[in-house]
């Protein structure tokens, strides 16, 4: 349920407010009272970050659908992120995977339905525009201000130890952490980089950035329309595995067409090695959670090869995506033609056609699409009258004369002179005995 804007009040997005849902989620988050829990018996900071913390503030107010799946991202000190994991999975059961090269790790519950992201408090700097950051452990501001949008830079304080002298609750636990004003993008339905070069230093995350304006209905900051990357000198310099995963994760979102529109509206097509389609191809396209079915919507062969090298497919996928791109030309003429063809022509084009490339025709739409509908319905639904099994036991024996008897059989029946089983049982019998098959079986 979306909520109309205006129906929620000015004050209610204040710090104050913010602060209060947070305790509230926190104590009704059984995930979060673990964490808690272990942080407490460490003595030991624990942040939760991003996502879980927009989400609640957007649930709070009706904007967004409370999620039994939300994300759970912690951070906490490099030097206790083993030991945090440790202990939770001694309290808790399940497993714990850690990266090698990265100071992160997650935990899963013995159902696997559970499961806390974990990573160190930590900055990240980039040697040049698009490659990979270089890490170095560091506080929880340096932390939140490597992020990229300033509504995943907020933070809530899951437990933090107090400082000497202290005395009661510590200082920091529950407290709502929000150097980039998120909360006020939040409030105006923002999308906003918390940075001039956030997109420079990384441009999948304009494809982030769509992604959470079509997801959440938000606008982006206009001053942050000229801080996307320029395609007047080429594509900008971006790492091929992160424009992957980001565009694995737009055709996987449910509003994955109006990310792509705003792709297309910002000029940011280019990222993917691909050019601006016209506004009758965006309307036509249909987004699939294949990446590269819906990328092969958007190329024509030509496209397709340019968009593997940006994106650094492997050679099996950038071969299936030129097959997938060129499937239109090489088919769609050919299907149109069929469109009044007996069923027995039709089922010999449509059969010719490899599945993959049929699917992606069918997704197309158009008179193609409508053939194959064609063919699905009146061929592909329809039982054969007589299989494999009933020749048998007429006496067929196996091998490649009763597959092409199947087959004659097969063509009778979709040219409407074979009507029942009973026929299609005589006409096998016929069949049988015009090749000799049995008496030469019987002879042996």
């Amino acid at each position: 349920m979306r909520t109309d804007p205006s129906a929620v009040s000015a004050p209610v997005w204040t710090v104050p407010w913010a602060t209060e849902v947070l305790r509230k989620a926190q104590a009704e988050d059984p995930l979060l009272s673990w964490a808690t829990d272990v942080a407490e018996s460490l003595g030991i900071r624990v942040d939760v970050v991003g996502g879980w913390v927009r989400d609640r503030l957007l649930s709070e107010v009706g904007w967004l659908e409370p999620s039994g799946m939300m994300d759970h991202d912690l951070r906490l000190a490099g030097e206790h992120l083993r030991s945090f994991a440790e202990e939770l999975r001694r309290r808790r059961g399940g497993a714990v995977h850690y990266r090698p090269d990265y100071p992160t790790a997650s935990w899963s519950g013995i159902d696997g339905a559970e499961k806390l992201d974990l990573a160190a408090f930590r900055t990240e700097s980039f040697s040049a525009p698009g490659s990979l950051p270089a890490w170095t452990l560091a506080g929880p501001g340096e932390d939140l201000a490597r992020r990229d949008l300033s509504i995943g830079a907020m933070a809530w304080t899951l437990w933090a130890p107090a400082a000497a002298g202290e005395q009661g609750e510590p200082r920091d636990s529950g407290r709502f952490l929000d150097p980039y004003r998120g909360l006020e993008d939040l409030a105006e339905r923002r999308v906003r980089p918390i940075g001039e070069s956030t997109f420079r230093d990384d441009p999948s995350r304009v494809l982030r950035a769509a992604r959470y304006a079509a997801r959440l209905n938000f606008q982006i900051d206009p001053k942050a329309l000229p801080l996307l990357p320029s395609s007047t000198e080429g594509p900008a310099p971006a790492d091929p595995a992160r424009l992957r995963t980001e565009w694995r994760r737009l055709c996987g979102e449910e509003r994955g067409g109006e990310a792509l529109d705003l792709l297309v509206d910002w000029g940011q097509l280019e990222l993917l090695g691909l050019q601006r389609p016209s506004r009758d191809g965006r309307a036509a396209l249909t987004l699939h959670l294949d990446p590269l079915r819906t990328l092969a919507q958007l190329c024509d062969a030509e496209t397709a090869g340019r968009v593997s090298r940006r994106m650094s497919y492997p050679p099996s996928e950038s071969a299936r995506l030129e097959r997938l791109a060129r499937a239109p030309g090489i088919w769609g003429a050919r299907l149109l033609e069929a469109t009044d063809a007996g069923l027995v022509s039709l089922d010999r084009l449509v059969r010719g056609i490899p599945e993959d490339e049929r699917r992606q025709l069918a997704l197309l739409g158009g008179p193609a699409a409508s053939t194959l509908a064609r063919w699905s319905r009146e061929v592909e639904a329809v039982p054969p009258l007589v299989d494999g099994t009933d020749l048998l036991e007429l006496g067929w024996p196996p091998g490649p004369e009763l597959g092409r008897a199947l087959e004659s059989l097969r063509q009778e029946q979709l040219a409407g002179r074979t009507q029942s089983r009973e026929t299609a049982l005589s006409r096998a019998l016929e069949l049988l005995d015009r090749s000799g098959l049995a008496k030469a079986d019987r002879e042996t």
